[in-house]
Protein backbone atom coordinates (compact mmCIF):
# COMPACT_ATOMS: atom_id res chain seq x y z
CA UNK A 1 0.00 0.00 0.00
CA UNK A 2 2.84 2.42 0.81
CA UNK A 3 4.11 2.47 -2.77
CA UNK A 4 0.82 4.16 -3.77
CA UNK A 5 1.38 7.26 -1.60
CA UNK A 6 3.61 8.93 -4.20
CA UNK A 7 6.26 7.93 -6.67
CA UNK A 8 9.67 7.63 -5.06
CA UNK A 9 12.62 9.67 -6.30
CA UNK A 10 15.60 8.40 -8.26
CA UNK A 11 17.70 8.87 -5.10
CA UNK A 12 15.58 6.28 -3.30
CA UNK A 13 15.84 3.94 -6.27
CA UNK A 14 19.62 4.20 -6.04
CA UNK A 15 19.35 3.34 -2.34
CA UNK A 16 17.40 0.21 -3.19
CA UNK A 17 20.16 -0.80 -5.61
CA UNK A 18 22.76 -0.09 -2.94
CA UNK A 19 20.99 -2.31 -0.41
CA UNK A 20 21.56 -5.29 -2.66
CA UNK A 21 25.09 -4.37 -3.66
CA UNK A 22 27.81 -6.79 -2.48
CA UNK A 23 29.62 -6.88 -0.16
CA UNK A 24 27.97 -4.00 1.73
CA UNK A 25 25.17 -1.51 0.98
CA UNK A 26 27.49 1.50 1.01
CA UNK A 27 29.86 -0.27 -1.37
CA UNK A 28 27.97 1.08 -4.37
CA UNK A 29 28.81 4.63 -3.38
CA UNK A 30 32.48 3.74 -2.95
CA UNK A 31 32.59 2.24 -6.44
CA UNK A 32 30.80 5.27 -7.86
CA UNK A 33 33.27 7.62 -6.15
CA UNK A 34 36.28 5.70 -7.48
CA UNK A 35 34.88 5.72 -11.04
CA UNK A 36 34.25 9.49 -11.00
CA UNK A 37 37.70 10.15 -9.48
CA UNK A 38 39.36 8.19 -12.28
CA UNK A 39 37.29 9.86 -14.99
CA UNK A 40 37.95 13.36 -13.68
CA UNK A 41 41.66 12.85 -13.06
CA UNK A 42 42.07 10.89 -16.29
CA UNK A 43 40.73 13.80 -18.31
CA UNK A 44 43.19 16.11 -16.55
CA UNK A 45 46.10 13.74 -17.21
CA UNK A 46 45.24 13.37 -20.90
CA UNK A 47 44.89 17.13 -21.38
CA UNK A 48 48.18 17.73 -19.59
CA UNK A 49 46.63 19.93 -16.91
CA UNK A 50 48.12 17.85 -14.11
CA UNK A 51 51.01 15.47 -13.82
CA UNK A 52 50.10 11.91 -14.78
CA UNK A 53 48.92 9.70 -11.95
CA UNK A 54 48.86 12.67 -9.57
CA UNK A 55 45.66 12.89 -7.53
CA UNK A 56 44.83 16.36 -6.22
CA UNK A 57 42.53 17.25 -3.36
CA UNK A 58 40.32 19.77 -5.26
CA UNK A 59 39.66 17.29 -8.08
CA UNK A 60 39.13 14.39 -5.67
CA UNK A 61 36.67 16.35 -3.54
CA UNK A 62 34.78 17.50 -6.64
CA UNK A 63 34.56 13.89 -7.80
CA UNK A 64 33.33 12.31 -4.57
CA UNK A 65 30.81 14.99 -3.59
CA UNK A 66 27.75 13.34 -5.17
CA UNK A 67 28.55 9.78 -3.98
CA UNK A 68 29.08 11.14 -0.46
CA UNK A 69 25.77 13.00 -0.59
CA UNK A 70 23.98 9.85 -1.69
CA UNK A 71 25.65 7.81 1.05
CA UNK A 72 24.81 10.47 3.64
CA UNK A 73 21.11 10.41 2.76
CA UNK A 74 21.17 6.62 2.81
CA UNK A 75 22.68 6.61 6.31
CA UNK A 76 20.17 9.15 7.59
CA UNK A 77 17.25 7.16 6.22
CA UNK A 78 18.51 4.11 8.09
CA UNK A 79 18.80 6.11 11.31
CA UNK A 80 15.32 7.55 10.70
CA UNK A 81 13.81 4.06 10.51
CA UNK A 82 15.48 3.05 13.76
CA UNK A 83 14.41 6.27 15.47
CA UNK A 84 10.80 5.91 14.34
CA UNK A 85 10.73 2.34 15.68
CA UNK A 86 11.91 3.61 19.08
CA UNK A 87 9.31 6.39 19.08
CA UNK A 88 6.44 4.17 17.93
CA UNK A 89 4.88 3.62 21.42
CA UNK A 90 4.24 7.37 21.67
CA UNK A 91 3.03 7.82 18.09
CA UNK A 92 -0.28 5.99 18.46
CA UNK A 93 0.15 4.54 14.96
CA UNK A 94 -1.48 1.28 13.98
CA UNK A 95 0.43 -1.01 11.61
CA UNK A 96 -0.87 0.67 8.45
CA UNK A 97 -0.28 4.24 9.66
CA UNK A 98 3.19 3.31 10.87
CA UNK A 99 4.12 1.81 7.50
CA UNK A 100 2.82 4.89 5.69
CA UNK A 101 4.68 7.29 7.94
CA UNK A 102 7.90 5.30 7.65
CA UNK A 103 7.61 5.50 3.87
CA UNK A 104 7.14 9.27 3.97
CA UNK A 105 9.98 9.72 6.46
CA UNK A 106 12.52 7.77 4.42
CA UNK A 107 11.35 8.30 0.82
CA UNK A 108 11.41 11.51 -1.17
CA UNK A 109 8.75 12.18 -3.84
CA UNK A 110 10.06 12.16 -7.38
CA UNK A 111 8.74 15.46 -8.72
CA UNK A 112 10.16 17.84 -6.07
CA UNK A 113 13.59 16.23 -6.45
CA UNK A 114 13.54 16.86 -10.20
CA UNK A 115 12.42 20.47 -9.70
CA UNK A 116 15.13 21.04 -7.11
CA UNK A 117 17.77 19.75 -9.51
CA UNK A 118 16.48 22.18 -12.12
CA UNK A 119 16.92 24.95 -9.56
CA UNK A 120 20.44 23.63 -9.02
CA UNK A 121 21.05 24.12 -12.74
CA UNK A 122 20.16 27.79 -12.45
CA UNK A 123 22.43 28.26 -9.44
CA UNK A 124 25.19 26.36 -11.23
CA UNK A 125 25.01 28.72 -14.21
CA UNK A 126 25.12 31.72 -11.88
CA UNK A 127 28.11 30.29 -10.02
CA UNK A 128 29.98 29.67 -13.27
CA UNK A 129 29.26 33.24 -14.32
CA UNK A 130 30.61 34.61 -11.00
CA UNK A 131 33.63 32.27 -10.72
CA UNK A 132 34.21 30.70 -14.15
CA UNK A 133 37.60 29.26 -13.21
CA UNK A 134 36.05 27.10 -10.50
CA UNK A 135 39.02 27.78 -8.22
CA UNK A 136 41.57 27.03 -10.94
CA UNK A 137 40.09 23.69 -12.04
CA UNK A 138 39.10 25.11 -15.43
CA UNK A 139 42.11 25.11 -17.77
CA UNK A 140 40.75 25.91 -21.22
CA UNK A 141 40.81 22.33 -22.51
CA UNK A 142 37.38 21.49 -23.95
CA UNK A 143 37.09 17.87 -22.80
CA UNK A 144 38.52 18.20 -19.30
CA UNK A 145 36.61 21.43 -18.64
CA UNK A 146 33.37 19.88 -19.85
CA UNK A 147 33.82 17.00 -17.40
CA UNK A 148 34.56 19.39 -14.52
CA UNK A 149 31.50 21.49 -15.31
CA UNK A 150 29.30 18.39 -15.70
CA UNK A 151 30.33 17.05 -12.30
CA UNK A 152 30.06 20.49 -10.72
CA UNK A 153 26.54 20.87 -12.17
CA UNK A 154 25.43 17.55 -10.71
CA UNK A 155 27.09 18.33 -7.39
CA UNK A 156 25.16 21.58 -7.12
CA UNK A 157 21.90 19.76 -7.73
CA UNK A 158 22.79 17.12 -5.15
CA UNK A 159 23.59 19.79 -2.58
CA UNK A 160 20.07 21.19 -2.93
CA UNK A 161 18.52 17.72 -2.95
CA UNK A 162 20.31 16.85 0.28
CA UNK A 163 19.10 20.11 1.85
CA UNK A 164 15.55 19.22 0.80
CA UNK A 165 16.01 15.71 2.19
CA UNK A 166 17.18 16.95 5.61
CA UNK A 167 14.60 19.74 5.85
CA UNK A 168 11.71 17.49 4.88
CA UNK A 169 12.78 14.67 7.17
CA UNK A 170 13.43 16.81 10.23
CA UNK A 171 10.24 18.81 9.72
CA UNK A 172 8.33 15.52 9.88
CA UNK A 173 10.15 14.69 13.12
CA UNK A 174 9.07 18.02 14.60
CA UNK A 175 5.47 17.41 13.55
CA UNK A 176 5.55 13.90 15.00
CA UNK A 177 6.77 15.29 18.33
CA UNK A 178 3.96 17.82 18.36
CA UNK A 179 1.17 15.40 17.45
CA UNK A 180 2.18 12.31 19.46
CA UNK A 181 -0.78 11.44 21.75
CA UNK A 182 1.39 10.68 24.77
CA UNK A 183 4.94 11.50 25.83
CA UNK A 184 6.38 9.78 28.90
CA UNK A 185 8.99 12.05 30.44
CA UNK A 186 10.47 9.08 32.29
CA UNK A 187 11.02 7.02 29.12
CA UNK A 188 14.42 8.23 27.93
CA UNK A 189 14.57 5.68 25.11
CA UNK A 190 11.44 7.25 23.67
CA UNK A 191 12.27 10.90 24.19
CA UNK A 192 15.84 10.46 22.90
CA UNK A 193 14.67 8.47 19.87
CA UNK A 194 15.13 11.15 17.21
CA UNK A 195 18.15 12.82 18.80
CA UNK A 196 20.37 10.35 16.90
CA UNK A 197 18.82 11.43 13.61
CA UNK A 198 19.25 15.14 14.37
CA UNK A 199 22.80 14.60 15.61
CA UNK A 200 23.90 12.62 12.57
CA UNK A 201 22.19 15.03 10.19
CA UNK A 202 24.17 17.89 11.75
CA UNK A 203 27.45 15.92 11.90
CA UNK A 204 27.21 14.74 8.29
CA UNK A 205 26.34 18.27 7.17
CA UNK A 206 29.54 19.55 8.83
CA UNK A 207 31.51 16.67 7.32
CA UNK A 208 30.28 17.48 3.82
CA UNK A 209 31.06 21.19 4.13
CA UNK A 210 34.34 21.00 6.04
CA UNK A 211 36.78 20.08 3.22
CA UNK A 212 35.81 23.08 1.07
CA UNK A 213 37.34 25.34 3.73
CA UNK A 214 40.79 23.80 3.30
CA UNK A 215 41.25 22.81 -0.34
CA UNK A 216 41.82 26.26 -1.84
CA UNK A 217 45.24 27.82 -1.98
CA UNK A 218 44.84 31.57 -1.59
CA UNK A 219 43.27 33.66 1.16
CA UNK A 220 40.82 35.24 -1.32
CA UNK A 221 39.64 31.89 -2.63
CA UNK A 222 39.49 30.45 0.86
CA UNK A 223 37.25 33.26 2.10
CA UNK A 224 35.05 33.20 -1.03
CA UNK A 225 34.35 29.49 -0.81
CA UNK A 226 34.54 29.12 2.96
CA UNK A 227 31.89 31.70 3.85
CA UNK A 228 29.01 29.56 2.56
CA UNK A 229 30.55 26.58 4.32
CA UNK A 230 30.82 28.43 7.62
CA UNK A 231 27.20 29.58 7.26
CA UNK A 232 26.26 25.98 6.52
CA UNK A 233 28.11 24.79 9.61
CA UNK A 234 26.12 27.29 11.65
CA UNK A 235 22.94 25.96 10.08
CA UNK A 236 24.00 22.49 11.20
CA UNK A 237 23.28 23.67 14.73
CA UNK A 238 19.73 24.45 13.68
CA UNK A 239 19.49 21.07 11.97
CA UNK A 240 20.19 19.49 15.35
CA UNK A 241 18.16 21.82 17.54
CA UNK A 242 14.95 22.76 15.71
CA UNK A 243 13.42 19.28 15.15
CA UNK A 244 13.77 18.56 18.87
CA UNK A 245 12.50 21.91 20.12
CA UNK A 246 8.81 20.98 19.92
CA UNK A 247 9.46 17.91 22.06
CA UNK A 248 11.44 20.04 24.50
CA UNK A 249 8.41 22.30 24.98
CA UNK A 250 6.18 19.30 25.69
CA UNK A 251 8.66 17.88 28.19
CA UNK A 252 9.01 21.26 29.92
CA UNK A 253 5.23 21.51 30.25
CA UNK A 254 4.90 17.97 31.61
CA UNK A 255 7.76 18.47 34.05
CA UNK A 256 6.25 21.74 35.27
CA UNK A 257 2.83 20.11 35.74
CA UNK A 258 4.32 17.24 37.72
CA UNK A 259 6.36 19.62 39.87
CA UNK A 260 3.30 21.76 40.61
CA UNK A 261 1.43 18.64 41.61
CA UNK A 262 4.11 17.30 43.95
CA UNK A 263 4.72 20.73 45.47
CA UNK A 264 1.02 21.05 46.21
CA UNK A 265 1.12 17.64 47.89
CA UNK A 266 4.16 18.75 49.92
CA UNK A 267 2.25 21.83 51.01
CA UNK A 268 -0.80 19.76 51.94
CA UNK A 269 1.40 17.32 53.86
CA UNK A 270 3.06 20.14 55.79
CA UNK A 271 -0.32 21.71 56.59
CA UNK A 272 -1.63 18.39 57.85
CA UNK A 273 1.52 17.83 59.89
CA UNK A 274 1.17 21.27 61.48
CA UNK A 275 -2.47 20.61 62.29
CA UNK A 276 -1.55 17.35 64.03
CA UNK A 277 1.11 19.13 66.05
CA UNK A 278 -1.36 21.85 67.02
CA UNK A 279 -3.86 19.24 68.18
CA UNK A 280 -1.16 17.34 70.03
CA UNK A 281 -1.88 14.27 67.90
CA UNK A 282 1.53 12.66 67.40
CA UNK A 283 0.28 9.14 66.88
CA UNK A 284 1.16 9.01 63.17
CA UNK A 285 3.90 11.60 63.16
CA UNK A 286 6.53 9.15 61.89
CA UNK A 287 4.35 8.04 59.00
CA UNK A 288 3.58 11.65 58.18
CA UNK A 289 7.27 12.51 58.28
CA UNK A 290 8.08 9.58 55.99
CA UNK A 291 5.41 10.70 53.55
CA UNK A 292 6.81 14.22 53.49
CA UNK A 293 10.36 12.92 52.96
CA UNK A 294 9.15 10.77 50.04
CA UNK A 295 7.45 13.76 48.44
CA UNK A 296 10.59 15.89 48.83
CA UNK A 297 12.62 13.10 47.27
CA UNK A 298 10.15 12.94 44.39
CA UNK A 299 10.47 16.68 43.89
CA UNK A 300 14.27 16.47 43.77
CA UNK A 301 14.08 13.64 41.24
CA UNK A 302 11.67 15.56 39.00
CA UNK A 303 13.86 18.66 39.12
CA UNK A 304 16.76 16.61 37.73
CA UNK A 305 14.79 15.17 34.82
CA UNK A 306 16.06 16.30 31.41
CA UNK A 307 13.77 18.28 29.19
CA UNK A 308 16.24 18.57 26.31
CA UNK A 309 15.55 15.39 24.32
CA UNK A 310 19.09 14.15 23.81
CA UNK A 311 21.55 12.24 26.05
CA UNK A 312 24.00 14.18 28.17
CA UNK A 313 27.16 15.13 26.32
CA UNK A 314 25.57 15.00 22.86
CA UNK A 315 25.36 18.77 22.43
CA UNK A 316 28.93 19.26 23.70
CA UNK A 317 30.24 16.75 21.14
CA UNK A 318 28.39 18.56 18.37
CA UNK A 319 29.79 21.94 19.46
CA UNK A 320 33.29 20.47 19.42
CA UNK A 321 32.84 19.10 15.91
CA UNK A 322 31.64 22.48 14.68
CA UNK A 323 34.14 24.68 16.53
CA UNK A 324 37.24 22.69 15.58
CA UNK A 325 37.09 23.27 11.79
CA UNK A 326 36.34 26.96 12.29
CA UNK A 327 39.38 27.36 14.54
CA UNK A 328 41.57 25.43 12.08
CA UNK A 329 40.33 27.63 9.24
CA UNK A 330 41.18 30.82 11.17
CA UNK A 331 44.62 29.40 11.95
CA UNK A 332 45.12 28.56 8.28
CA UNK A 333 44.29 32.14 7.25
CA UNK A 334 46.71 33.55 9.84
CA UNK A 335 49.50 31.30 8.61
CA UNK A 336 48.84 32.30 4.98
CA UNK A 337 48.75 35.95 5.98
CA UNK A 338 51.91 36.13 8.08
CA UNK A 339 53.92 33.24 6.63
CA UNK A 340 53.24 33.30 2.88
CA UNK A 341 54.86 30.55 0.80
Amino acid sequence: MTNQIYRRSWVDRVQNLAEGFPPAPLGLYVVLAVVIILILHGSQWVSGNTEKYLFTMPLTWTAIWTPLMLAMMHILDRVARQSLAQFRPASGFDAEDYERYEYRLTTMPSRPVILIQLLGTIIFLGTVWVAPSYSGLISGDLVSDAIVYLIFWFNMGMLLVSMYHHTRQLEMVSTLHQEAPSIDIFDTILIFAFSRLSFWAAVLTVFMLLPSIFIYQTIEESILFALPSIVGIGLAMLVFFLPLYSLNKRLVNEKSARLRQVRQRIRDSIDELNQRVDRGDLSEIEAQHAQLAALVLEQEYLEKLRTWPWPRGTFARLLGLIALPVLIFILQLLIQRFFPP
